[in-house]
């Protein structure tokens, strides 16, 4: 569990985004009822959250971790060679991050058109 989600710092990236709680729902997979539970540290953040609200939000990985209170080691480590035990081969973690990348990207697309068709109404 996250120990201290700042929802001010997430609702005010959002916003500068022009995007909404329900864009972030859609981007990460969740209901809003359990993007809400994020909010309020109430569920836990996933690092595949992290990844998905960095590349949604336009900021770091390490500074969506601080912001949303997760502990552990920059996400710059994870996965590199002698990073633990849990660590994975080099060519299977860059795959994973790149399948990471391309699905935070059309999440954010989705976000965007979804977005815009509300803004179009």
């Amino acid at each position: 569990m996250a120990l201290f989600f700042d929802s001010a710092w997430f609702d005010r990236r959002l916003a500068e985004n022009g995007l909404s709680r329900a864009d972030a729902a859609r981007a990460l997979g969740l209901g809003e009822a359990q993007v809400d539970e994020l909010w309020k540290d109430q569920r836990e953040v996933l690092p595949a959250y992290v990844q998905r609200l960095a590349l949604l939000l336009g900021a770091s990985e390490d500074e969506v971790r601080k912001r949303a209170g997760v502990q552990g080691p920059p996400m710059a480590l994870r996965g590199q060679a002698g990073a633990g035990p849990a660590a994975a081969p080099a060519a299977e973690s860059r795959l994973a991050v790149r399948l990471d990348d391309i699905e935070a990207r059309l999440a954010r697309i989705e976000a965007a058109l979804a977005h815009l068709t509300r803004s179009g109404e």
